[in-house]
C-alpha cells in the first residue's frame, strides 16, 4: 500500500509539472478520499465470547466479540444515568452505550477471541482464538493508577507476541487457557477433545535467546567462480542427507558382506578338511576305521546349534508377528469398510452357448441409522393414529354429558315413582287397596303422558333447523370437490394446497425411508434370483460331469466308429464366484511370490510390466489375457479331459486295450450276434439320450438367463427412475427443513387457537346447560307459587265474607331480613339460572292498593283465627318463594351475560383461527412455489408425447404438462358422468319439489286439526271443572303420600336390619371361637411332631451305635438281639406313619377352613425310651 501511494504521488507530481492537473483538483481528490463510508451496524448484535473487569477503573470492563466485531478488544462503561442525561442534553443520544475505546489485536485476521487469561505476574496476556491457536502477548503496565492484581492487567498497550497453532483449525476452538502458579507451564483445552501442556520461558531465558538470535552482519567476500556448481535438475537425484545415509548404509552393508564371505570361506575350508578326513578314514581297513559318531567331538554342540536355530526361527517369527498383526488389522479394517458392509457382491453369471450374461446389483446392508429412522417413523405413525382415535369433539362430549345427566334425573324420578309404588304396598286393608288403585291409575296416566311427551321430544329432536344441511349431501359435495378431476396447476397463484397433500419434513423423510427400503427390497429379490441361477449352473455342471462319465463308460462298450464326440463341460468363471477371490493356498502364494520376483527383476532391468498394483496390475501395456475358467473345488468334480485321453486312461487302469474290447475274439453264433446287436442299439440309444439331456440342460439354462437378463433391463430402468426420485425427494427434504421452523410456529399457533376454540365451546355448552337448569328451577318455583295460591283458595272455601281481607293479607308485601339459611332451600352455588320476565299469577296491581290502611297483625272479629293464622303462614311461604325467585332470576341474568360474553369471545377466537389458518395456507403456497422450482426428471417415450406442432415434436417442451393415461381417461369419462348426474339431479329436484308442496298442504291440515282438538279440550274442561286447569297438577293433588307410611316402612326396615346385624354378629363370634380352637389344635400337633422328631433322632443314634458294634453279636445270645432289632424297626415304621399323618393334618389345618379329627394312635409298646420321654414331657 505504501509503494502504491508513493507511485500515485509521483504520478500526480509529474502531471502538475506538465500542467495536466491543478492543485484544486488535488484538493478535491483528497476530500473525496477523506470521505469515509457509512458505519455498518449488523441487524443482530454479535455474540460476546468473554469479558472481565478493568483493573485501572472499577466502573469499566473489557469484552471480546465475534463475527463482524472480531479482531478488537472493547473497553465499555457500566450504565451511568448522569452521563446518559448529559449526552441527551448535548443531542448525542447515539453515543449512549458506545465503547470507550477499541484496542486492535494485530495480525489476528479478525478471528474471534474465545478466552483471555493473564499470567500470575501480570506481564503477559494469553489469548485463545476460535481457530485453535493461542497467543502470548506482553503488556505495558506503565501509567496504572494502582498495582494490578495477580490475574488482570491493562490491555491499552500490547507489546510483542508469540503465536502457535495448537488445536484443530476447523473444530478445535480454544475453550480454556490456564497457567501454573509459577508461570512455567501453560495448559489449553479445545472442542476437538485435546488437552495440551507447554513450558514457557522465563524473562531471563527470553533475553538470552534475544541476545543469541541477534542478527550479525556477514563479512563481504568475493564469489568463488572456480567452485561454481551446476544445478541438479534430475528429480530422482538423492539429496545431500539421503546421499550421506545411503553411503553409510552401503559402507555397513559392504562390511557385513565381507564378514559373511570370511565366515563362508572358513566354513568351506573346514568342510574340505572334514571331507578329506572322511576319505582317509574310508581308505583304512575296516577294523581300523572310525565310526561316524566318533567324528562328533561333542554331541551337545549339534543340539546347541539346533536349539539356537530354533530360537532364531522363533525370534524371527516374533519379530514378524507385529508386522503380521499390523497387516491383518489393516486387512480387517479394509474388509470392514468395503467388504463386510456389502450384502451382495457383484456376481456375473455367463451363458454357456452365447455371449449373454447377467449380473447382480452390488448392494450394501441397510445401516443401523436407517432402522432407527424406520422405527421412529413407525412409532410416530402409531402415536398419530392413537391421537386421532382419542381426539373427540369436546362440545359434543359436554352436550352428551348434559343429556346423560338429564336422563339420570329422569331415571331418578322414575325410581322415586317406583319407590312410591312400593311404599303404597305397606298399607293393608281397604285403605291400602284404595290408595294402591288410585296410585296405579295416576301412574298409568302419567306414563301415557310421558310417552306422549317423549314422542314430541323425539319429533323435535329429529326436526332439522332452518339452516340444516344433509350430511350425505355435504359428503357428496366434498367428495366431488376433491375428486371431480379439476387439475389445478400447482404453479397457479390461487392454488390452495389440500390438507392431505400438505408436506413437511417428517412426511418427506418417511417417503425417503420407504423408497430406500423398496429399492433395497427390489435389489435383494433380483440378487436372489441371480444367485439361484448361479447355484443352478453349479448343479448343472455337476450333472453334466456325471453324464460325461456315463458316456465314457458307455463308449467303452461301443466300437470306435460309433463314438460321438463328448460335449465340453462348462466351468465357473471367477466373476461367478467372487467370494473365492480372497481364498488362497500355498501354491497360489508361491506363484504370487514368483510373479513379484519377476516383476522386481523387470523393474531393475527397466522393462515395463504393463500395469501396476494388485495381482497382475491394470492399465497400460498390452491387453490382459481373458480370464481362465476357475477350477472347481472339492465340491465339484474335476474337469474331464478329451475323449481319447479319457478312454486311454480308463484302458490303462483296467488293463484292457480298446482294440481288444472292440475286436471279437472268436466267431459268434447267430443268437450271440443278435444279442450283441440289441445291446449295441440299447447303448446307442442311451448315448443319444444322455447327449440330449446335456443339450437340454444347457439350452434351458441359457433361456432362463436370457429371460432374467431381459427382466434385469426393466429393473435397471425402474431403479434408475427410483434413484432420480430419491434425488428429488432428498432435495425436497432439504428445502422442507428450511421451512420446518416457520411451519411449526404457524401450526402451533393454529393448534393453540383450535384448543382455545374447543375450550370456549365447552364453556359455552356448560353455561347453556346451567342456564337451562336455572330455567327449570324458576319454572318449578312458579309451579310451587301456583300450588300455594291454589292451597290458599282452597282454605278460603266458598262464600267467605272475609275473602277479600284475607286475600289482601296474603298478597301484602313485607320487608323482611334475609334468612341465613336461605341457601338450604335453593340450588348449589355453582348453579345459575336465566331471568324470566313473567310475573306471578297473583302479583298484580291489587297488591299496591289499600296497602297503607291494612292491619294484618290482628284478626278481625268474626273471622276464624286458625284461618287467619294459616293465611299468614301461607304469606310467609309466598315471600320465601318470591325471594328465591328473585335470587334465581338474578343468577340467571348473570349467566345470560356470561353466555353473551363467551359468545363474543368465541367469535373473536374464530376470527383469529381463520387468520391463523389463512397464514398457514399462504405459507403452504409459498412452500409449494419453492418446491415447484426444483427440477424433476420424468422418463417419457416418444409415443407418450402428444404435444405436436405441425405434425412434429417441438424443440421446446417447457410449456407442456405431464399427465398420466389414467388421469386423461378419467377426465374424459368424467364428462359423460357429469351429464348423467346433471339429468339425475334435475329429476330428483322435480320430485323433491312436488314432495315439498304436498308436505306444506299436510302441515296446514294438521294445524287446523290441532286447533279444533284444543277447542274441544277447553270446552270439556269448562264443562267439567268450570275453567281451564292443569291436569298434571290435579293428578299431583289427587293422591297424597302419607308420612306415617314412610315412618312405618322405616321402622320395618330398621327391625329387619337389626335382626340381620344380630345374626351376622353371632356368626362372627362362632367363627372366632372356631379359629381359636383350630389354632390350639395346630399348636398341640406341632408339639407332638417335635416330640416324635426327638424320638426319631434318638432311635437313629441308637441304630448308629448298634451298627458300629456289629461284631458283638457273636459274643452273646444272637436271638435276643434279632428280636430287639425287629421290634425297633417296627417302632420306627410306626413313628414314620405317625409323622406322615401329622404332616397331613398340619397341612390341612394350615389351610383356610381346614378341620379334621386327630387320627387314632395305637398304644406304643412300653420301652425304656418311651417311658423316659413320657416322664419328661407328660402325656400327649
Amino acid at each position: 500500500m505504501k509503494k502504491k501511494r508513493e507511485e500515485e504521488e509521483r504520478q500526480r507530481r509529474i502531471r502538475r509539472e506538465r500542467g495536466i492537473e491543478s492543485d484544486e483538483e488535488d484538493e478535491e481528490k483528497e476530500e473525496e478520499e477523506e470521505q469515509l463510508p457509512p458505519l455498518y451496524v449488523p441487524d443482530e448484535p454479535n455474540s460476546i465470547h468473554c469479558g472481565f473487569y478493568s483493573t485501572h477503573d472499577p466502573n469499566k470492563f473489557w469484552v471480546s466479540m465475534g463475527s463482524y466485531d472480531a479482531g478488537y478488544l472493547y473497553e465499555c462503561d457500566f450504565p451511568d444515568e448522569k452521563k446518559n442525561l448529559q449526552l441527551k442534553r448535548e443531542d448525542r443520544e447515539d453515543d449512549i452505550g458506545d465503547p470507550c475505546q477499541a484496542v486492535p489485536v494485530t495480525d489476528s485476521n479478525d478471528v474471534p477471541i474465545r478466552n483471555i487469561t493473564f499470567s500470575k505476574n501480570g506481564q503477559q496476556v494469553i489469548f485463545g482464538f476460535e481457530d485453535g491457536s493461542i497467543r502470548i502477548q506482553s503488556i505495558n503496565q506503565d501509567g496504572l493508577k494502582f498495582k494490578p492484581n495477580t490475574s488482570h492487567g491493562d490491555l491499552t498497550g500490547l507489546g510483542p507476541y508469540w503465536t502457535l497453532n495448537v488445536h484443530d483449525n476447523n473444530y478445535g476452538e480454544v475453550t480454556s487457557v490456564a497457567t501454573s502458579m509459577d508461570d512455567r507451564y501453560i495448559f489449553t483445552t479445545g472442542t476437538d477433545g485435546n488437552f495440551f501442556v507447554y513450558r514457557l520461558m522465563t524473562q531471563e531465558q527470553i533475553e538470552e535467546a534475544k541476545a543469541i538470535a541477534k542478527a550479525k552482519i556477514p563479512s563481504a567476500r568475493k564469489e568463488d567462480i572456480e567452485r561454481k556448481v551446476d544445478d541438479i535438475e534430475n528429480k530422482d537425484h538423492y539429496s545431500i542427507e539421503v546421499e550421506k545415509q545411503k553411503a553409510e548404509h552401503d559402507r555397513m552393508m559392504k562390511l557385513a558382506e565381507e564378514k559373511k564371505m570370511n565366515v563362508r570361506r572358513t566354513i568351506a575350508r573346514l568342510r574340505r578338511q572334514f571331507k578329506k578326513l572322511l576319505e582317509s578314514n574310508a581308505d583304512l581297513p575296516e577294523h581300523l576305521q572310525l565310526e561316524r559318531m566318533e567324528f562328533e567331538m561333542d554331541p551337545e554342540i549339534k543340539k546347541d546349534m539346533e536349539r539356537q536355530t530354533a530360537q532364531r526361527i522363533e525370534l524371527v517369527r516374533k519379530e514378524l508377528a507385529w508386522e503380521s498383526d499390523k497387516h491383518q488389522i489393516a486387512l480387517d479394517k479394509l474388509k470392514k469398510r468395503f467388504k463386510n458392509e456389502l450384502e451382495c457382491e457383484r456376481i456375473t453369471v455367463i451363458s454357456i452357448q452365447s455371449s449373454h450374461e447377467v449380473s447382480t446389483f452390488r448392494t450394501s446392508e441397510l445401516s443401523e441409522d436407517f432402522y432407527q429412522l424406520k422405527a421412529d417413523m413407525v412409532s410416530r405413525q402409531a402415536t398419530r393414529m392413537t391421537e386421532r382415535g382419542l381426539s373427540r369433539d369436546p362440545t359434543r362430549e359436554a352436550l352428551l354429558r348434559q343429556a346423560k345427566r338429564s336422563e339420570s334425573e329422569s331415571d331418578t324420578m322414575i325410581g322415586i315413582g317406583a319407590q312410591d309404588h312400593k311404599k303404597t304396598m305397606v298399607l293393608t286393608g281397604r285403605l291400602g287397596e284404595k290408595v294402591a288403585n288410585a296410585l296405579q291409575k295416576a301412574e298409568r296416566i302419567k306414563k301415557k303422558r310421558e310417552a306422549r311427551k317423549a314422542q314430541w321430544v323425539e319429533l323435535h329432536e329429529h326436526k332439522p333447523p332452518e339452516d340444516y344441511e344433509d350430511p350425505d349431501d355435504i359428503r357428496a359435495i366434498k367428495e366431488a370437490q376433491e375428486h371431480m378431476g379439476d387439475f389445478k396447476l400447482k404453479t397457479a397463484k390461487d392454488y390452495v394446497v389440500p390438507e392431505h397433500l400438505r408436506m413437511n419434513a417428517h412426511k418427506k423423510l418417511n417417503q425417503l425411508i420407504i423408497l430406500k427400503e423398496l429399492l433395497h427390497e427390489h435389489k435383494y429379490e433380483f440378487n436372489q434370483k441371480v444367485i439361484g441361477l448361479r447355484n443352478k449352473k453349479v448343479r448343472m455342471i455337476t450333472d453334466i460331469k456325471g453324464y460325461i462319465q456315463d458316456l465314457v463308460e458307455l463308449q467303452k462298450e461301443m466300437p470306435m466308429e460309433q463314438h460321438k464326440p463328448l460335449p465340453t463341460c462348462p466351468d465357473l468363471h471367477p466373476c461367478e464366484v467372487p467370494e473365492k477371490k480372497f481364498e488362497y493356498t500355498r501354491e497360489s502364494l508361491l506363484k504370487f511370490k514368483e510373479e513379484m520376483a519377476v516383476r522386481a527383476v523387470n523393474e531393475i532391468k527397466g522393462i515395463d510390466s504393463g500395469g501396476f498394483g494388485g495381482f497382475g496390475g491394470f492399465g497400460g501395456g498390452a491387453a490382459p489375457p481373458p480370464p481362465e475358467p476357475m477350477k472347481q473345488e472339492s465340491a465339484t468334480p474335476t474337469k474331464i479331459g478329451t475323449p481319447k485321453q479319457i478312454v486311454s486312461s480308463m484302458s490303462v487302469r483296467s488293463g484292457v486295450s480298446v482294440e481288444n474290447i472292440s475286436s471279437p475274439g472268436k466267431e459268434l453264433s447267430v443268437l450271440e450276434q443278435q444279442l450283441l446287436k440289441v445291446k449295441e442299439i440299447r447303448v446307442l440309444y442311451r448315448q443319444d439320450t444322455i447327449l440330449k439331456k446335456i443339450d437340454e440342460l444347457i439350452r434351458n439354462f441359457d433361456a432362463e438367463l436370457r429371460i432374467l437378463r431381459h427382466y434385469k433391463f426393466k429393473e435397471d430402468i425402474d431403479l434408475k427412475n427410483a434413484d432420480l426420485r430419491h434425488v428429488t425427494l432428498f432435495e425436497e427434504l432439504q428445502l422442507l427443513k428450511e421451512f420446518e421452523k416457520s411451519e411449526n410456529v404457524l401450526a402451533a399457533k393454529v393448534e393453540s387457537k383450535e384448543n382455545e376454540k374447543e375450550e370456549m365451546q365447552i364453556k359455552v355448552a356448560e353455561c347453556k346447560a346451567k342456564l337451562d337448569a336455572k330455567r327449570k328451577d324458576i319454572d318449578r318455583l312458579h309451579d310451587k307459587e301456583k300450588a300455594l295460591y291454589a292451597q290458599f283458595q282452597a282454605s278460603l272455601g266458598e262464600n267467605n265474607k272475609f275473602a277479600e281481607f284475607l286475600t289482601k293479607v296474603f298478597k301484602k308485601k313485607i320487608k323482611r331480613a334475609k334468612k341465613k339459611a336461605l341457601a338450604e332451600d335453593g340450588a348449589s352455588d355453582d348453579e345459575s339460572e336465566e331471568s324470566s320476565d313473567d310475573d306471578s299469577d297473583w302479583s298484580s296491581e291489587e297488591e299496591d292498593s289499600d296497602e297503607d290502611g291494612l292491619d294484618d297483625s290482628v284478626c278481625p272479629p268474626g273471622c276464624d283465627q286458625a284461618l287467619f293464622d294459616n293465611t299468614c303462614a301461607l304469606r310467609e311461604k309466598r315471600l320465601d318463594f318470591e325471594e328465591l325467585l328473585a335470587e334465581e332470576k338474578k343468577t340467571a341474568d348473570a349467566l345470560k351475560k356470561e353466555t353473551d360474553t363467551l359468545n363474543r369471545k368465541q367469535k373473536i377466537i374464530d376470527n383469529a383461527l381463520s387468520t391463523a389458518e389463512g397464514d398457514l395456507e399462504a405459507f403452504q403456497l409459498e412452500k409449494q412455489q419453492k418446491l415447484n422450482e426444483l427440477d424433476i426428471v420424468v422418463t417419457l417415450k416418444l409415443h407418450q408425447v402428444e404435444h405436436v406442432v405441425n405434425g412434429s415434436l417441438p424443440q421446446d417442451l417447457s410449456s407442456t404438462l405431464v399427465f398420466t393415461n389414467n388421469s386423461m381417461v378419467r377426465l374424459q369419462r368424467r364428462i359423460t358422468e357429469l351429464k348423467e348426474e346433471k339429468t339425475a339431479q334435475r329429476r330428483l329436484y322435480k320430485e323433491h319439489r312436488q314432495q315439498h308442496v304436498r308436505l306444506i298442504k299436510e302441515r296446514k291440515l294438521m294445524e287446523t286439526r290441532i286447533v279444533e282438538l284444543e277447542e274441544q279440550c277447553k270446552e270439556s274442561m269448562i264443562q267439567k271443572f268450570g275453567c281451564v286447569v292443569d291436569l298434571e297438577k290435579i293428578e299431583t293433588l289427587g293422591v297424597n303420600r302419607n308420612i306415617e307410611e314412610l315412618k312405618e316402612r322405616i321402622r320395618q326396615n330398621e327391625v329387619t336390619n337389626t335382626n340381620d346385624l344380630q345374626k351376622w354378629q353371632e356368626k362372627i363370634e362362632s367363627k372366632k371361637d372356631r379359629i381359636t380352637e383350630l389354632t390350639r389344635e395346630n399348636t398341640e400337633a406341632i408339639r407332638h411332631l417335635t416330640m416324635l422328631l426327638g424320638e426319631n433322632k434318638g432311635l437313629e443314634k441308637a441304630l448308629d451305635s448298634r451298627q458300629k458294634t456289629l461284631g458283638g453279636e457273636f459274643q452273646g445270645s444272637r436271638k435276643a438281639d434279632l428280636e430287639e432289632k425287629q421290634r425297633l424297626i417296627q417302632l420306627v415304621q410306626l413313628q414314620a406313619q405317625e409323622i406322615e399323618a401329622l404332616k397331613e393334618e398340619i397341612s390341612l389345618l394350615s389351610r383356610k377352613g381346614g378341620h379334621i379329627l386327630p387320627p387314632t394312635q395305637p398304644p406304643m409298646p412300653p420301652t425304656p425310651h418311651n417311658r423316659q420321654v413320657m416322664s419328661s414331657n407328660g402325656p400327649s
